[in-house]
């Protein structure tokens, strides 16, 4: 009971966002309709991951494979304007996932019938084969 009691307040708080008005010391609730998401899900963003990826030659060389963990912004218009390093590999293998995910095209957060920027994060997995 406690863990379905803690899952329903991380769902509830996952997808509502609380605001405060400073002035009046209202409370606003939103509730969100739609988070933000590639088109396609989870597959096609692995697919477009893969598909985009150059590993770069010197982390070839050297035999370098990591993890790159990106938080980003998903603007209103579905564009990812900006985006940071969470978890680093190396400074080349950093800047290729950082490229791709700033070239993807995003659905933005819906709350009512309103467009939201958004911040995701994302991992991005660079191995040899």
């Amino acid at each position: 009971m406690k863990r379905l009691v803690l899952t329903s307040l991380w769902i509830y708080c996952c997808v509502s966002g609380l605001t405060q008005n400073s002035d009046a010391g209202a409370i606003i609730i939103c509730y969100v309709q739609q988070m933000a998401s590639f088109p396609g899900g989870h597959k096609a963003f692995a697919e477009f991951v893969k598909k985009k990826i150059v590993y770069p030659e010197s982390a070839k060389r050297d035999g370098k494979e990591g993890v790159v963990m990106l938080q980003f912004q998903v603007d209103t218009s579905g564009s990812v304007p900006q985006c940071k390093i969470l978890k680093s590999v190396r400074r080349d293998i950093d800047e290729e996932a950082m490229r791709v995910l700033l070239s993807s095209k995003w659905m933005p957060k819906v709350i009512g019938e309103c467009k939201a920027d958004s911040y995701m994060k994302v991992p991005i997995i660079f191995t040899l084969q």
